[in-house]
């Protein structure tokens, strides 16, 4: 059982916990930021500032000399990928959590016969949606 498989099974609970595709794309897409296996699309300049192509829904300082990962980082919080994704931000942290849980374990080595009990796992760990 692959690393999709798990996320399918993680989908599939969150949709039973009342949560929306969007929490639950936003929720994958968090984890991947805050655990630095995706990057929040953008550029640097030649003196290595980073400026986010995605639009912010709050002031963010420009990038500077002092400060030149400002707006990648406020890229990487739930909030900001909440917004982009039209997701809830609590939602947008419980599916994350929930995700960075399951690639700390390696679950993707689970067999198939396991995944109802991974399936029951996951279901206790998530909070339904509010």
């Amino acid at each position: 059982m692959g690393l999709n498989s798990i996320l399918c099974i993680i989908r599939l609970v969150a949709l039973a916990k009342g949560y929306s595709e969007a929490d639950i794309a936003a929720g994958v897409e968090y984890a991947s930021r805050k655990t630095r296996r995706t990057h929040p699309p953008g550029r640097f300049d030649k003196a290595r500032r980073f400026y986010s192509s995605e639009p912010f829904h709050i002031p963010v300082r420009e990038p500077s000399r002092e400060y030149p990962f400002s707006q990648m980082t406020h890229a990487r919080t739930a909030g900001h990928v909440a917004h982009q994704f039209g997701a809830g931000e609590l939602a947008t942290k419980r599916i994350g959590k929930l995700v960075e849980a399951v690639w700390e374990a390696e679950v993707q080595s689970i067999s198939n016969h396991q995944a109802p009990l991974l399936a029951e796992m996951l279901s206790k760990k998530l909070k339904a949606a509010s």
